[in-house]
């Protein structure tokens, strides 16, 4: 049902009916569904993932809105910013407390591809983001008994196993297909990850959130504990104390900054308020009164 909403909801974005011309750019060309209102935070997060997944097409609705030297060259500085930190996949890892943050890019698999829900698309199958999920935690486990080893180079008898593991879809799931001049390409997805260490058990917990590369889209997310176990004699979990010492023995990565996340999303909003925000106010009020058992009707029309 949730991505059923998601899909409906696509043709009603405030761009595409403000300027109709845009609809024959469609798939490819998908400005976000939701606009901000002038001089306001969205009230929920996952209206910043909306805001940030589709920063290059909503800038790309600016400048075909037409706009003047002085805004290209803030487009300019919003652009050189979003690449300067590693792209709307990076700029939406910003947390506030995290210190520990990492990141793999892994690739997409046929069987990846959840064949019961509009296949073309390429959303992800549950099983798709347990797959991937234990992939990018593995690989930080790998990395983190590697950084273990003593100065005779020998790696210490531990080893490590998943637990708990749980899957998110969410509202604003996307699907791994990128339509390209060239036809159909499926993308790789970016894994990044919030790691914090358990307070019970010798371990840590991941947070793993996936995103297509380049264009940024949240495909899922998988939350999941990775336990650390002795290799010797019956195999133990190692002592709860030992959790802080693995997480910083763990591969890390320098996460976006809030000042990096708020120069562009305040930079696209208030572009957007000044360039053609006033011309899509009525598509909103509309778009806000819409009952999703209408959604799919209107979109169409």
């Amino acid at each position: 049902m949730v991505l059923a909403w998601k899909v409906a909801e696509l043709p009603l974005a405030p761009a595409l009916r403000v300027f109709p011309t845009l609809k024959r750019f469609a798939p490819a060309f998908a400005p976000r569904g939701i606009l901000n209102p002038p001089g306001q935070s969205p009230p929920i997060e996952e209206r910043t993932i909306m805001s940030l997944s589709s920063l290059y097409h909503d800038l790309g609705v600016i400048v075909f809105a037409g706009t003047s030297v002085r805004r290209v060259k803030r487009i300019g500085k919003i652009l050189r910013k979003a690449v300067a930190v590693g792209g709307p996949p990076r700029i939406m890892s910003t947390t506030y407390n995290c210190l520990n943050f990492m990141s793999y890019k892994l690739p997409v698999e046929d069987w990846h591809i959840d064949t019961t829900h509009k296949s073309e698309e390429g959303y992800l199958s549950t099983e798709a983001l347990v797959d991937l999920g234990k992939k990018a935690a593995f690989k930080w486990g790998e990395q983190t008994v590697r950084n273990m080893k003593d100065a005779d180079g020998n790696s210490p008898p531990v080893s490590f196993r998943e637990h708990h593991v749980r899957i998110t879809q969410g509202l604003h799931v996307r699907g791994v297909i990128h339509q390209t001049a060239n036809g159909p390409r499926r993308l790789p997805v970016e894994a990044l990850m919030r790691i914090t260490k358990l307070q019970d058990q010798c371990g840590v917990i991941m947070r793993i959130f996936f995103y297509t590369a380049v264009t940024g889209h949240y495909v899922g997310e998988v939350k999941l504990h990775l336990n650390f176990y002795s290799t010797v004699g019956d195999k133990e979990p190692l002592h709860p104390g030992l959790s802080k010492a693995i997480l910083d023995k763990g591969p890390r990565e320098k996460l976006c900054t809030k000042t990096d996340r708020n120069l562009v999303k305040n930079g696209l909003w208030k572009l957007e308020d000044q360039v053609w925000y006033g011309r899509a106010s009525d598509a909103q009020r509309r778009l806000q009164t819409l009952k999703p058992e209408n959604t799919e009707m209107l979109g169409k029309s």
